[in-house]
């Protein structure tokens, strides 16, 4: 993959991530009836995911650190 097609991927693993996340929580809590949230904290949540996810893959993908120069 290129860089592009990088971050679009941690992009989407991110975006299914954080709302695999708030599955969780939400069913922990579920005399919770909404989902409001700071989008400020949401912003950041994503961003430091992208980081995590990004982390993972260069410990751990054979070729991501190669491929996303």
């Amino acid at each position: 993959m290129n860089k592009q097609e990088w971050k679009t991927s941690i992009e989407n693993v991110e975006h299914d991530a954080q709302m695999a996340f708030w599955a969780v929580v939400a069913k922990a809590y579920p005399e919770v009836k909404t989902g409001d949230f700071d989008i400020g904290l949401t912003i950041e949540m994503g961003m430091e995911m992208e980081g995590y996810i990004a982390h993972w893959l260069n410990c751990n993908h054979p070729t991501y650190g190669k491929d996303n120069k």
